[in-house]
């Protein structure tokens, strides 16, 4: 295990501390909550009230590194407590080749940590074209527009009427719009990820639609037969359906606003370079010497075993293509967490990003779980009988599962980062953020 604390001065302005008083109750246990990744479910927090102890203590607890979990490989978090000063930890192994914990400097797939990347874009397009979070998404020629009222907001806070996954192939972006604009939509039996992967087999699109799963989505054999409704638009806590599908469409869209060719082009010149994340890329784009940092052997090229997992990808990067390390990825919680000062500072936070923080941080629209922004989705959380709200996200990719969140009232945040399924991240970032000083 390893446990560092490194100072950044290069957001240190946006700090307002803001602390809040914690009692301590004498032999309070947390009950373990269950991770649901990538699907848009708020996990069930426990009311807690934990004495604050140092950051490198609380993390160690709350992973509780000499009794791994059964297939745990490697974890890394990283902390941000309110003088805007990360903590980071790394636990096992990086590759099964290896003995050396992961750090802040490995690069994890982070599978739907993207899409807050992604919604951050509709944020910066809204700066100057604040229409776009109401204007409906236009259809490339060539292709019918079935949702003509789906706007680009109802992607990004999952109220497009979309379900989770494409029902086919998805290998060009032009097979991203073919299904997005098929009615009925149907299901490909050509498609080897079959019943998880064709949306009409889901159970919440299914409810969506007042149906139920068919039979026939049980084998790939059958699956050819199985096609539903295509839904437009939806509004309420009901009509929350967690979409990748969605994100995709929402990138490629918006890159060809801002006169982009890839989404990929437009996330690196107007968040992640700006920012300074230079480690956050898609696959495809990794270095030589971001491949010696990548966690599972991660390359560029080559097979898919060990990497990348989730199809769709790269046309789907919009909604789970990136890859990142713990230290970018506080980098970018510190930007979305960060109480500015009053007026922009070119040299702290890019205008335009400092402008699109209000928008993407605004409640559009809500879920069973609770609010929805763009992207990104918030919990009522207790501590100690007071009422906090807990901003997150969550992501899987393959073998990698992310968690990110923060507090706002509280200004802590957590990034957790691991390549494997074994460890219930959400139970662990909550755990950190109630009990780290």
């Amino acid at each position: 295990m390893q446990t560092r604390h490194v100072r950044s001065s290069c957001f240190a302005a946006l700090s307002v501390v803001t602390l809040v008083a914690v009692t301590a109750r004498a032999g309070f246990t947390v009950s373990l909550v269950s991770d649901d990744a990538d699907v848009g479910v708020a996990p069930s927090f426990p009311a807690v009230c934990l004495a604050r102890v140092a950051a490198a203590t609380a993390i160690s607890t709350a992973v509780d590194p000499a009794h791994p979990p059964a297939g745990a490989k490697g974890l890394v978090v990283g902390y941000l407590d309110p003088s805007s000063v990360p903590t980071y930890a790394g636990y096992g192994v990086a590759v099964t080749s290896a003995t050396v914990p992961p750090d802040e400097h490995t690069i994890f797939g982070i599978g739907s940590l993207t899409k807050v990347f992604t919604a951050t874009m509709l944020g910066l397009t809204a700066v100057h074209d604040p229409a776009v979070l109401t204007t409906p998404v236009p259809v490339p020629a060539g292709f019918p527009n079935l949702r003509p009222n789906t706007t680009f907001t109802d992607l990004a806070d999952h109220h497009g009427g979309l379900p989770k996954n494409s029902a086919r192939v998805i290998d060009t972006v032009g097979d991203l719009w073919a299904d997005y604009t098929a009615a009925p939509i149907q299901c490909d039996p050509t498609n080897p990820n079959g019943a998880h992967d064709c949306g009409c087999c889901t159970t919440a699109y299914q409810n969506l639609l007042g149906g139920t799963v068919p039979a026939a989505c049980s084998s790939n054999s059958t699956i050819g037969s199985v096609h539903c409704a295509a839904h437009g638009h939806t509004t309420g806590a009901s009509g929350f359906v967690y979409s990748n599908q969605g994100f995709g469409v929402l990138g490629h869209a918006l890159a060809s606003r801002l006169g982009y060719s890839s989404w990929q082009g437009a996330n690196h010149d107007l968040i992640t370079q700006p920012l300074g994340m230079s480690d956050t890329v898609t696959r495809e784009n990794l270095t030589a010497g971001q491949e010696a940092r990548a966690a599972n052997n991660c390359t560029a090229g080559g097979p898919n075993t060990f990497c990348q997992l989730l199809p769709g990808l790269p046309v789907g990067n919009p909604g789970g293509g990136l890859f990142s390390t713990a230290s970018d990825l506080v980098t970018f919680l510190r930007y979305n967490m960060g109480s500015l000062p009053p007026a922009c500072i070119p040299s702290i936070v890019p205008c335009d990003l400092y402008r699109a923080l209000p928008i993407i941080h605004t409640t559009y629209e809500s879920s069973n779980g609770g609010s929805v922004q763009l992207g990104w989705q918030v919990t009522t959380m207790y501590e100690c009988g007071q009422a906090f709200d807990l901003v997150w996200k969550d992501g899987a990719n393959g073998p990698f599962r992310t968690w990110m969140g923060y507090i706002p009232s509280q200004h802590r945040g957590v990034v957790l980062l691991a390549n494997s399924d074994a460890y219930d991240l959400a139970h662990i970032g909550q755990r950190v953020l109630f009990g780290a000083q």
